[in-house]
């Protein structure tokens, strides 16, 4: 995770990560941020960074440095911490300056921050750390606020952010190993620059098969794919490209006609968008006894004031989330109203409320789902990319989101099987560990689907099914 340059300005900003996804790191909502501000960036020097309202860490003669962006309250601030600790107490050419930037989402992340600059006191974040009391100390200083308008004008948009001389960023919590390679100058494993999916994965999952489930009139669906936005918020890699493989599938293997399936992609998937096919032509269309099915890729973000989940539309703004977001709660209560027999949604994305734990990686796409079972309609069931506490990644390799490449492969693989049906179920426990297994060793991360419904829901809900 970096963004090189020759000082700080150069490296802003196409930090490909989630900035509204905390799994493993939390969010900044300080207004506008750097959500589509067009203001001049200051030309601020590493060795500016260093210079002032920092907490110092290690050796101040170490050659090796880095700075830290900090929240006292931040969960994976702590955990980074402890692997700062690690670093100091078994080198000594290493020296950390910490900055410490409270985030607005923890009511008590300024005071305490005050509290320990007026200090000047590393032990004091330590024992904040391990959850000691801390006293509030006031000493009319301003650099807290110096140090969130820093983080604001370096485009900072969230904690714990290392920084490193030549302009690299590592963004959320990252193990001891990973920042002292850096330091002995061996590659960093980060995500790789998006790329042409290879010819080979045409005949993986990027061409539906051939063989066709029974065609089925009474099937809806919409299929939303969000990669760029109007915000200029960062990229959902191979958003567009997973929707449209999407809806490929449904068309021309899963018997779904044509002219039920909506697909909506960037600039064709605003809020309004959003409103009219959900709200508006799935009911108009939807009669009893049909199957829905509906896709989303993109970025999602919480609602810091109420908790909720949205769905970041194409014209979204995340500082304005409840008025320009589609919330989660209004899209399964309208789901829930319509006539069908059965209903699926697949979200690949993810999203985490204020105090949530996040690895941010490239092409991280922010959405999780915070609701319980008991909040979804009764025949709704969602399956969505991982769990509440991790991130939604990419797979690199085959130019698709990390779970709808294994969902599409599963699907595939049960229409050229021949399969008479392909239950929700069945699905889900056949993606789980291929996702798992291919996020912890391809990215040393941790993503495991979720399948939720109901403890009253109908048992078997099916995919597709011929008898």
């Amino acid at each position: 995770m970096k963004a090189r340059g020759k000082n700080i300005v150069h490296m802003l900003i196409s930090v490909k990560y989630a900035p509204f996804c905390l799994i493993a790191f939390c969010v900044v909502l300080y207004g506008q941020s750097a959500y589509g501000s067009t203001a001049k960036q200051p030309n601020i020097s590493f060795s500016d960074l260093t210079k002032e309202h920092v907490l110092v860490m290690g050796n101040p003669a170490a050659q090796k440095k880095a700075v830290v962006f900090t929240d006292p309250d931040c969960p994976y601030c702590v955990k980074l911490h402890t692997e700062l600790k690690k670093i100091v107490g078994q080198r000594n050419d290493v020296v950390f300056y910490i900055k410490l930037f409270p985030l607005p989402m923890h009511k008590d992340a300024y005071w305490k921050s005050k509290s320990i600059l007026c200090s000047s006191s590393l032990q004091m974040l330590e024992d904040n750390f391990e959850n000691k009391p801390i006293p509030a100390k006031d000493c009319n200083s301003d650099a807290v606020d110096k140090t969130i308008a820093l983080a604001q004008s370096l485009s900072i948009n969230g904690v714990p952010t290392v920084i490193f001389p030549d302009g690299q960023r590592q963004i959320g919590y990252v193990p001891a190993d990973t920042i002292m390679a850096y330091f002995d100058e061996q590659p960093i494993v980060t995500a790789q620059p998006q790329k042409t999916v290879p010819a080979t994965d045409q005949t993986d999952i990027s061409l539906p098969p051939n063989a066709q489930a029974r065609y089925n009139s009474k099937a809806y669906a919409i299929v939303i794919g969000i990669e760029t936005y109007r915000q200029k918020l960062p990229k959902a890699d191979f958003a567009v490209a997973d929707a449209k493989t999407v809806t490929e599938y449904l068309t021309k293997t899963m018997g779904y006609p044509g002219e039920n399936v909506v697909t909506l992609t960037n600039d064709l998937a605003a809020l309004g968008d959003f409103v009219k096919y959900f709200e508006k032509w799935l009911p108009n269309n939807v009669e009893k006894g049909s199957t829905v099915f509906v896709y989303y890729s993109g970025h999602g973000a919480p609602n810091p004031k109420t908790g909720d989940a949205y769905l970041v539309p194409y014209d979204g703004d995340p500082a304005f989330i409840g008025e320009t977001g589609y919330p989660l709660r209004r899209l399964y209560d309208s789901l829930g109203k319509l006539p069908a027999k059965e209903i699926i949604v697949a979200l690949d994305s993810c999203f985490s409320g204020a105090g949530g734990r996040s690895v941010i990686a490239k092409g991280a796409r922010p959405l999780v789902m915070t609701m319980s079972s008991e909040s979804i309609p009764k025949k709704v069931v969602v399956l969505s990319a991982a769990s509440g506490d991790q991130i939604s990644s990419t797979y690199e390799e085959k130019g698709h989101g990390l779970f709808t490449y294994f969902m599409l492969r599963e699907i595939r693989r049960g229409i050229t099987e021949g399969r008479g049906r392909l239950e929700i179920g069945e699905l889900y426990q056949s993606i789980k560990p291929q996702v798992e297994r291919v996020a912890r060793k391809t990215y040393n991360n941790e993503q495991t689907p979720q399948l939720i419904t109901r403890t009253d829901a109908p048992i078997k809900i099916f995919l597709w099914n011929k008898n």
